[in-house]
């Protein structure tokens, strides 16, 4: 068979060709195999393996910012077992990782098997956007895309995800019941803020829990009027929710402790429940938190209150825990 060669190539024998290279690689030692390149796969399924305990921290790019959380998932428990979830949200000038150790929710989590995840408001002057202030990040956003996220690395109950906060963060818990119905079951607020909230018209029923102090003078329980009952109180927030979740409207009131009343509405629409714990002479404060916050001591332990009323809170999205 004639060869045609490239001009300016000449024909070396096999033999020639092989002696040459052995020379060239002498000493050289083995050429490096090139590595492969990794093979896609589908994402892991974070139900198909048990979780690692503990808490470790989460970066969730949202709305152009790189946004931080703190996740804390519990010990003990089986692949295939979806758990609860609750967003506990700081106050102003706080941050998640800060959240973790004041409200407890950990060490509560891991002995009733639930998760927790402490977002973070923007720093330097870390302050949830309550009232939505267009020059201010989109927190509500925000807590979308980290539920998503949450639910991509934890075996997750999304029939039974919960929002509890503080202060500027217990007007964000308030915030996400009127426009993250679709995610979020029921909520807690302690202390919070909400005579300026944006108007609310939540799709579905939402639970909620109300804790507020009397001698609250950061977020007076009567409002700038001073009245329990006025347009802007305690009381009257609480009242928009039991005509939004369609509850009758003659509730019940408990002394509970000495210092505390409950009151409470329902059943409400599709087995909602709103309910208020009215701390007489409670200060600006998470009851029960780590340091404990200024004012008199209070029998009433805000965690464990507002994960007994979580708990029992999940009708709106029932069916949607695939």
């Amino acid at each position: 068979m004639r060869r045609t060669l490239h001009p300016g190539l000449s024909l070396i024998p096999v033999g020639a060709l092989a002696i040459a290279l052995a020379l060239l690689t002498a000493g050289a030692g083995p050429a490096p195999r090139p590595s492969a390149p990794p093979v896609p796969g589908p994402a892991a399924n974070p139900c198909s393996r048990p979780p690692a305990a503990g808490s470790t921290s989460l970066t969730v790019t949202s709305g152009g910012l790189a946004r931080a959380a703190v996740l804390h998932l519990p010990p003990g428990r089986r692949a295939h077992v979806r758990m609860p979830l609750v967003v506990a949200l700081h106050g102003a000038g706080r941050s998640g990782r800060f959240m973790e150790p004041y409200s407890g929710f950990s060490t509560l989590a891991d002995r009733a098997g639930f998760v927790v995840v402490y977002p973070s408001a923007v720093p330097p002057h870390p302050r949830w956007n309550i009232y939505e202030n267009p020059a201010g990040p989109d927190d509500v956003a925000f807590i979308r895309d980290l539920l998503t996220r949450v639910e991509h690395v934890a075996c997750i109950d999304r029939g039974s995800v919960y929002a509890a906060g503080v202060s500027n963060g217990g007007g964000m818990a308030a915030l996400l019941a009127c426009q993250l119905s679709d995610r979020i079951a029921a909520v807690a607020t302690v202390a919070g803020a909400y005579a300026d909230l944006p108007d609310c018209h939540p799709p579905r029923p939402v639970s909620l829990l109300e804790i507020h102090g009397t001698a609250d003078t950061t977020v007076p329980y009567g409002g700038r009027s001073g009245e329990d009952t006025g347009s802007d109180s305690v009381m009257s927030f609480v009242q928009s929710w039991v005509e939004r979740d369609r509850c009758p409207t003659e509730g019940s009131a408990t002394e509970v402790t000495p210092d505390a009343t409950r009151y409470q509405w329902g059943p409400c629409t599709r087995g909602t429940a709103v309910e208020h714990l009215k701390i007489l002479g409670g200060r600006h404060a998470w009851p029960g938190a780590t340091p404990p916050d200024p004012g008199p001591p209070t029998t009433i332990k805000a965690t464990r209150t507002t994960w007994l009323f979580l708990r029992g809170r999940h009708p709106a999205l029932s069916g949607n825990s695939g």
